[in-house]
C-alpha cells in the first residue's frame, strides 16, 4: 500500500479500524502462509516418527514371536530330555536294586553259613 492509501484509509475509518485491517492483511499474506508451512511440517515429521514407532512396534511383535516359538523348541527339548532322564534314572534304579539284591542273597548265604558254623562247632564242643 502507498501512504497515500494508508492517509485515505485512516481518514475514511478512523486508526483503530484502519490497523484492525492492516493487521488482518499482514496476517493473512505473512503469518497464514508461515502457520500452514509450520504445520505441514510437523503433520509430515508426526506422520515420519508414526511410521518409525509402527515399524517398532512391528519389529518388537515379530521378536516375541520369534523369542516364543525358540521358547516352545526349548520346551519340547526339555520335556524329551527330561523322559529321557527319568528312563535313565528308571534303568539306574532297577540296577541298584538288582545289585542290592545280589548283595543282600550274599549276605544272606554268608550269615546262614556262619550259623551252620556255630552250630557245627557248638555241636563239637558240647
Amino acid at each position: 500500500m502507498t501512504p497515500q492509501e494508508v492517509t485515505t484509509l485512516i481518514g475514511s475509518f478512523g486508526f483503530p479500524i484502519a490497523l484492525i485491517l492492516f493487521l488482518l492483511i499482514f496476517t493473512q499474506r505473512t503469518v497464514w502462509p508461515y502457520v500452514v508451512k509450520r504445520v505441514e511440517f510437523l503433520d509430515q515429521e508426526r506422520a515420519e516418527r508414526h511410521n518409525r514407532y509402527i515399524a517398532q512396534v512391528e519389529a518388537s511383535r515379530v521378536a516375541q514371536e520369534t523369542n516364543t516359538k525358540v521358547l516352545m523348541l526349548l520346551q519340547e527339548k526339555l520335556e524329551q530330555h527330561e523322559s529321557g532322564v527319568d528312563r535313565r534314572l528308571e534303568d539306574v534304579k532297577v540296577e541298584i536294586k538288582s545289585y542290592i539284591d545280589v548283595k543282600y542273597d550274599a549276605l544272606v548265604r554268608e550269615v546262614q553259613s556262619l550259623r551252620e558254623g556255630r552250630e557245627v562247632r557248638e555241636g563239637r564242643s558240647r
